[in-house]
């Protein structure tokens, strides 16, 4: 396999279609987020450098066009949980390894923005890497798993499809151990993000919902 002409042609593809990726939800940029995660647990070095600058790339084109690098970070993180959890325990050090490797690299920008940008996202990725590596190790206590998966959630506080993801895992989570309490305040929770999101987009038309009695959905208003 020539990786070389492997990432070329998918750079250049995604120059030339940027609009399409950056601008709008598609399940072929998704996959090719994806493609670069497969990559980077190749045993190849060359597979796994070619993975890390498909990543890189990636997230300086959407810097380039938008001038954030949302569009992204969010199919990043989102397919950095998956990669995460497909991967063996002994391997996950792997996408470590690829957080450190991203830092190396941007670094080396003369993008101040771009790499602050970059550097604050990486530090969301390795407390989303911390927290499954605890829910992958064998300890059994749910209190702690439920935990990591509230730090998972409010660390992608700015990016609430994938928070309301985790959202709904605590709530599942809470009712299977039949923490019914937890349960219902995850589901306001769940509720007051839905809103949130729906406000965002019609606010006008919506009437006001108080959701104060339960005083942590506060957070949920912040989501913009």
């Amino acid at each position: 396999v020539n990786f070389y002409d492997i990432a070329l042609t998918i750079s250049k593809f995604v120059d030339a279609y940027y609009s399409k990726f950056y601008f709008n939800h598609t399940h072929a940029f998704n996959h090719l987020v994806t493609t670069a995660l497969t990559l980077v647990r190749r045993h190849l070095r060359i597979a796994r450098s070619t993975g890390v600058a498909l990543l890189i790339h990636f997230i300086f084109i959407d810097y380039y066009t938008t001038e954030n690098i949302v569009a992204s970070m969010h199919y990043f993180l989102n397919n950095l949980v998956a990669a995460l959890y497909e991967c063996p325990p002994y391997r996950m050090g792997i996408y470590k390894a690829l957080l450190d490797r991203i830092r190396l690299f941007v670094t080396s920008y003369h993008y101040d923005d771009w790499i602050a940008n970059v550097l604050d996202h990486l530090g969301k990725a390795k407390v989303i890497y911390d927290s499954i590596t605890v829910l992958r190790s064998p300890s059994k206590a749910p209190e702690l798993h439920i935990q990591m998966m509230r730090q998972i959630a409010d660390t992608l506080n700015t990016y609430p499809l994938l928070r309301l993801r985790w959202l709904r895992k605590i709530v599942q989570y809470n009712q299977q151990y039949f923490f019914y309490a937890q349960a219902f305040e995850g589901q306001m929770h769940v509720v007051a993000l839905i809103d949130r999101m729906i406000r965002l987009l019609d606010k006008e038309h919506i009437p006001e919902l108080d959701y104060s009695f339960v005083e942590e959905t506060a957070q949920e208003k912040t989501i913009d």
